[in-house]
């Protein structure tokens, strides 16, 4: 069956509306994580705390529609 990728930047920062909400709610629909990449993290005097930044590759399998309504 063919399947279905997505990318996304999921960035990190304490106290923060942050990607892991939408990450989050991916995997819960059906997504896996095939790989991750660091992009790196930074703190700063100017910009108190850590922050963090990967690419992450997803993919799950492609779900058939019918009628344009997706089969559950």
């Amino acid at each position: 069956m063919p399947k279905e990728r997505k990318a996304i930047v999921v960035h990190y920062e304490p106290g923060e509306d942050n990607a892991t909400d939408e990450l989050n709610a991916l995997l819960n629909d059906d997504w896996t994580i095939v790989t991750t990449a660091a992009m790196g993290g930074a703190g700063s005097e100017a910009m108190p705390g850590t922050h963090f930044a990967a690419l992450v590759v997803l993919e799950r399998e492609e779900k058939k529609t019918v009628g344009g309504f997706r089969a559950a």
